[in-house]
């Protein structure tokens, strides 16, 4: 199949891909992570360069700062409000073109189609794709990680997907680690050469290099952070290791199953479900050994870990898995393809069309009318009517309009519990009011 008729199909599927992750972008939230990344890119844009990154949430050490000069350039055409939605929505573009490029040169066209359709429409990928965070990078990691390190030979610059991929782990978030450490195992268990092992730890160690100096600076921080949360001393409380087995164990099913499935009590029997008939079905080896692999290393030590897990922590397994039940499925006659593929995207659209088309709480929407009714008159005091830590996005684009001690106080309110009549309510729980003096 020509290069044209590659872009015909995969044009369309990333389109939409795009679509999904921007449908009712006016409703997109804005807290501490999103105001983090845009306030570093704007002094990225004033030239004041960053070493480090977002704070990871269980140790005291950072992650790497690639994603503030990557919103750099967003925030200086799009400005800082709407470059929230168009950030993500440009990594994910890209990330969906690699994926589709690197499984199509190992598992085939057919396969890669079915996994980029899954990726484009699956509520899971959409809900994670949508939000301005550092993990944005991780599939798009685990995807240059996880190909090469199985088919080094299928690609003429393997080098170079390797250290990019070991690159944007750490960049993406500490389970970045993780991530590089299975792609070790990946070259090892398979006996690739050694060389792509290399590869892939000097993009780990270029990655760290900017940290690295950071600490020099400030007593070792970093380093220290990551000591502690090595020896046990953050991270949480340790548990007892069958409980805490199984509980990773279900949390690894809801999320691969949720993937498919956008239930989590249905997510945790679909996820067994596709494994077995990937061992079943005449799929490549590789992927179901590798997928074998990377499951038993994480949860070892995910149940070794004692702080919380959120899903994210589990978005690396993400591309393997995709492929994995893309093979499965690839084996069906095209009637029963066709016909699974519109109920799962019927399904899937639905699910999204409901967590995307409410407005509520700090949105771009709710925001960019506060800042309205914010300057639209005299105001003395911007007074926070909020629940602790939900009032970070609103606070920063607040932070620039000019007080005159003459004019009213100007209250915002979330949640609003009693609705009074001065209120001007922008959604059922943000409001705001002008308090005369």
């Amino acid at each position: 199949m020509s290069v044209k008729n590659d872009l015909s199909i995969i044009l369309p599927l990333l389109f939409l891909a795009i679509s999904l992750r921007l449908l009712f972008w006016p409703n997109i939230q804005v807290g501490f992570d999103q105001v983090q990344i845009i306030e570093n890119a704007q002094r990225v844009i004033a030239l004041d360069p960053m070493l480090i990154g977002p704070r990871t949430g269980p140790a005291a050490m950072f992650t790497g700062p690639l994603l503030y000069y990557l919103a750099a350039p967003f925030v200086w055409l799009f400005g800082s409000l709407y470059s929230v939605p168009v950030v993500p929505a440009a990594i994910s573009f890209v990330t969906g073109l690699v994926f589709y490029y690197l499984a199509e040169r190992t598992v085939g066209k057919k396969i890669a189609v079915i996994a980029l359709c899954i990726w484009t429409v699956s509520p899971f990928t959409v809900s994670h794709d949508r939000t301005l965070w550092n993990p944005n990078l991780l599939f798009l990691s685990a995807t240059l990680v996880l190909f090469p390190s199985l088919w080094p030979k299928k690609y003429n610059f393997s080098a170079f997907l390797l250290f990019v991929g070991g690159f944007l782990s750490y960049q993406a978030h500490f389970s970045g680690f993780l991530l590089v450490a299975l792609g070790v195992i990946n070259v090892v268990f398979f006996a690739r050469a050694p060389k792509y092992a290399a590869y892939l730890l000097a993009g780990l160690c270029a990655s760290l290099a900017p940290t690295l100096l950071f600490d020099l600076r400030h007593d070792w921080l970093n380093t220290r952070g990551l000591l502690a949360l090595l020896s046990g001393q953050t991270g949480g409380s340790p548990r007892s290791l069958l409980p805490e087995l199984g509980a990773v164990g279900v949390k690894t099913l809801e999320v691969l199953g949720g993937v498919f499935v956008d239930n989590k009590k249905y997510a945790v029997f679909v996820a067994p479900l596709f494994f077995a008939l990937a061992y079943t079905k005449k799929i490549p080896s590789l992927l179901t050994h590798s997928l074998l692999l990377w499951l038993a290393v994480t949860l070892g030590l995910y149940t070794l870990y004692s702080g919380q897990k959120p899903e994210y922590y589990f978005v690396f397994l993400l591309p393997v898995c995709i492929v994995c039940v893309s093979s499965v499925l690839s084996q069906l006659t095209r009637l029963h393809l066709t016909l699974l593929g519109v109920l799962f995207v019927f399904l899937s659209v639905t699910s999204i069309y409901g967590f995307t088309h409410t407005n509520a709480g700090f949105s771009i929407q709710n925001i960019n009318t506060i800042q309205e009714l914010a300057v639209s008159r005299p105001v003395s005091q911007v007074a926070y009517d909020t629940e602790y830590g939900s009032d970070y996005g609103v606070q920063f684009y607040l932070s620039s309009i000019s007080l005159d001690p003459s004019g009213t106080v100007f209250h915002v309110v979330h949640p609003v519990w009693e609705p009074q009549d001065n209120f001007i309510t922008l959604s059922p729980d943000v409001a705001v009011w002008f308090e005369e003096k």
